[in-house]
């Protein structure tokens, strides 16, 4: 059988790939596309998606209302990354959902052995 042409990188060699393996390159294709962090619906118009991350979100609505969150942390980087509404929710462009979904991994509660480890030793 014949073989497709992909194009390869900027000013590369076209990658090929047989016919048969389509369903395949396609898979990976769509899998490179940004998505938002695991849980986070993507709103309507595309390009933004809401935290719905339980942490997260209660260290963000603390932070907004009182500038700091005594029952969860997280790292203060994540602040950045995401807008607020009037409503209270939070939300992040979804070029960002592989960033984000690195920060959730830092949201602990603040009683938490992981939140202790990463404030470091008590003076």
């Amino acid at each position: 059988g014949s073989l497709l042409a992909e194009a390869g990188p900027a000013g590369g060699v076209p990658y090929f790939y047989h016919p048969a393996d389509s369903d395949i390159v396609r898979e990976f294709y769509e899998s490179c596309l940004p998505g938002c962090a695991a849980g986070d619906p993507l709103l309507q118009n595309g390009r933004y998606c809401q935290i719905t991350h339980a942490f997260a979100a209660q260290y963000l609505a603390a932070m907004t209302a009182h500038g700091q969150s005594a029952e969860v942390t997280c790292d203060r980087k994540g602040l950045d990354l995401v807008s607020d509404t009037k409503d209270g929710g939070f939300f992040y462009p979804l070029a960002l959902g592989a960033k984000i979904s690195s920060w959730y991994d830092t949201c602990h509660e603040a009683s938490s052995p992981a939140a202790a480890a990463a404030a470091g030793p008590a003076a």
